[in-house]
């Protein structure tokens, strides 16, 4: 059983849980839990903490298959750019030199992934909220041993200086409408929205797991027919991508993504597959697929969604280059 003993090594318990894709497709996602602003990971029961997948043996929550001339996780009525709701996003530039986490959130398109999974396993729109993701971080860390012992609990860094990438996000995502821009890095999290409403958070169950070897084209199609979005990088690129499936056209596999252009806008994007170039590092989630559509923040499209851009637009600032 893999052990830890500092947050360091948790990228390095998620990267080697799926480091054994590509060979014989059985996963160990961690199971964690939230006490507070405590992340504990347990495993003193019979499952050792982890959540095992074999993905022989499960049925593709989108209906896909690896063989299949063509496949997407987004729902139908995502056509252009201008129906995805995250496509507009603040002038992150300003973060870099303030706090770390807020900026690569959005650099290395934490944003965007986020965003995907909520029209992938949702059917929902979100412009997930940095602020959320930033302040409902975890502040401690603890571990529970096979027999019961209590380990050291481990005071992380400040959440601004915290790797974006590194832990597991149990708190889900909630919409900027919701959240609100008002709180500043490293308040407390809160429990509802701006208007005093109950927060409404998404994914709050989905298990998180990345892989930083090398990634090749059949460990792609697995992942994106049992997992759904990839938020990935390709080797000798320095920008990540949302991969989020594939499509044949005259015999040739191209592989679908969002990639931010120097104008700060997604394009959809289509690479072919031959000769296909591996991706470096790779995250995924696992979960439950479900049509949350009635409780979509952005239902009503011709109000809604001018109101949350109306409340970003004073920070909504697109520089030249993002990436």
């Amino acid at each position: 059983m893999l052990r830890f003993s500092d947050m360091t090594f948790n990228k390095l318990l998620l990267i080697l849980a799926l480091a054994i894709l590509s060979n014989a497709y059985i996963l160990d996602f961690p199971k964690y839990r939230l006490e507070g602003t405590q992340l504990i990971w347990d495993y003193s029961g019979s499952d050792q903490g982890v959540v095992t997948v074999d993905t022989s043996k499960l049925t593709s929550p989108w209906n896909g298959k690896t063989t299949d001339e063509s496949f997407t996780v987004l729902p139908e009525r995502i056509k252009i750019t201008s129906n995805l709701v995250f496509d507009a996003r603040p002038n992150f530039a300003s973060y870099e030199d303030i706090c770390d986490f807020r900026y690569y959130y959005y650099a290395s398109s934490i944003y965007d992934f986020w965003g995907t999974i909520g029209l992938a396993y949702y059917n929902i729109s979100v412009i997930p909220s940095d602020l959320h993701f930033l302040n409902c971080h975890p502040r401690s860390y603890k571990e529970i041993g096979p027999s019961g012992q209590v380990g050291d609990i481990d005071q992380l860094e400040p959440v601004c200086d915290q790797d974006v990438s590194l832990y597991p996000v149990l708190r889900g995502m909630v919409d900027t409408s919701c959240y609100g821009t008002a709180e500043k890095a490293g308040d407390a999290c809160k429990a509802t929205c701006t208007d005093g409403s109950a927060l409404k958070a998404f994914g709050t169950y989905l298990l998180y797991g990345a892989y930083d070897d090398s990634f090749n084209e059949n460990d792609l199609k697995l992942a994106l027919v049992n997992f759904g979005p990839v938020l990935g990088r390709k080797a000798n690129n320095e920008y990540f991508e949302v991969f989020y499936g594939w499509k044949t056209t005259e015999s040739k596999i191209y592989y679908l993504s969002f990639v931010r252009g120097n104008d700060g806008h997604i394009s959809f994007t289509s690479d072919h597959s031959s000769p296909f170039q591996n991706i470096e590092e790779a995250y995924i989630v696992y979960g439950t697929r479900q049509d949350l559509s009635a409780q979509d923040p952005h239902l009503n499209a011709s109000g809604v969604v001018r109101a949350v851009l109306s409340l970003i637009a004073a920070v909504l600032v697109l520089p030249a280059l993002l990436i």
